[in-house]
């Protein structure tokens, strides 16, 4: 028995106290990286949304919290919630190098919308 087997499970326990766990099927990498990947449009067109619901309220910059009434910034923040649920359950599926670098779509989502405005009105 390994070292770390023994440092783990003790000195008395024997080799086949060792459980064996099956590697996971390979759909999962798949379902992992699907998820990752809403995820990132989910949070890409939040970040849009919620600008459009700050610039519509009828609030002076960093004051009130007249934004809290824009159902555009509900939408947008409800959109979060949905992609940051997305992100964490993908974890669970595929491995966090395969999961994390899908995450960064989200910014590339946001450059996207912010460049070309008729993307806004397809989401609205």
């Amino acid at each position: 028995m390994s070292l770390a087997a023994e440092a783990i499970l003790g000195t008395g326990a024997s080799d086949s106290d060792i459980a064996i766990v099956p590697p996971p099927p390979p759909y999962y990498k798949f379902i992992g990286m699907t998820l990752a990947i809403s995820s990132g449009v989910f949070i890409g067109a939040s970040f849009v949304l919620k600008k459009k619901g700050l610039l519509r309220s009828s609030a002076v910059a960093g004051e009130g919290h007249e934004y809290l009434r824009s159902p555009l910034w509900w939408t947008g923040m409800v959109m979060m919630i949905i992609g940051e649920i997305c992100n964490f359950v993908a974890y669970s599926f595929a491995p966090a190098l395969i999961v994390t670098p899908l995450g960064a779509l989200s910014v590339v989502v946001w450059y996207e919308v912010t460049i070309h405005p008729s993307y806004i009105v397809s989401l609205l």
